[in-house]
């Protein structure tokens, strides 16, 4: 039975960014003219995210708050040196975009190596119930992810099949964290802690720097709000219901 959980956690959160990918697609159909518009639905989502990822790590590491804070810093550094690697100022607003979507890619699998191995640690431990919850929980949160991301490919002028593959090695990276809490468990507490702050400070980097910020300096403030707010709610009342 345990072999096959780190090949169910992949097929699951695979399942999950492409369904999110779909979502995500409709919307920029709906909407193919609204670049900036969508920049700040896709800021409010992630926003909405940071803020659960925020409350659900406080919850679970309070004896840990330096790795956190560690991590975090950890992270500032991380994306720093990614946008001077990347970054180039004869890109245009797709090459930049593409870069923001790359980044967020980095973040999103950092965050999935601690969630994994909590995961596997808890089919380690033989709390099936636990860790069958945790597996709904995950497939559920890691579908507003989906539609970030597609969202940003999309706007790079990137196609949905192009977007399956980041999903596809972001999935891979959730099993192999699985596959290692199967192995060790989940006792390094620090670790994780230091994990999460990373993904933490990576996330939040790239909602404000890579998108947010260049919703605001091309709309309105109260066209931006609109839409922001909009991402916003609409991530909070789905990850309340689930």
């Amino acid at each position: 039975m345990l072999q096959w959980v780190p090949f169910l956690s992949t097929g699951l959160a695979f399942a999950s960014f492409i369904t999110g990918g779909i979502v995500g697609k409709i919307s920029f159909l709906l909407f193919p003219q609204r670049v900036y518009q969508l920049f700040a639905l896709c800021g409010g989502i992630l926003v909405g995210l940071i803020y659960e990822l925020v409350t659900k790590t406080v919850e679970q590491f309070s004896e840990t708050g330096f790795g956190i804070a560690l991590g975090g810093a950890i992270g500032i550094c991380l994306m720093f040196i990614l946008e001077s690697l990347f970054h180039n100022k004869k890109m245009n607003n797709k090459e930049l975009t593409l870069q923001s979507s790359i980044i967020l890619t980095i973040a999103i699998g950092i965050h999935n190596i601690p969630s994994g191995i909590s995961l596997g640690a808890n089919f380690l431990k033989g709390n099936n119930d636990l860790a069958f919850s945790l597996l709904g929980v995950l497939f559920f949160h890691i579908l507003p992810e989906g539609i970030a991301l597609v969202m940003l490919f999309l706007l790079a002028g990137k196609s949905f099949l192009k977007f399956s593959l980041p999903a596809l090695i972001l999935a891979l990276i959730l099993g192999i964290g699985t596959l290692i809490g199967l192995l060790i468990g989940n006792e390094s507490l620090k670790l994780n802690s230091l994990l999460l702050g990373i993904a933490i400070a990576s996330i939040c980097y790239v909602a404000i720097v890579e998108i947010i910020l260049k919703a605001i300096k091309n709309l309105r403030v109260s066209h931006f709000l609109v839409y922001f707010l909009l991402g916003f709610i609409m991530v909070a009342i789905y990850l309340n219901f689930i």
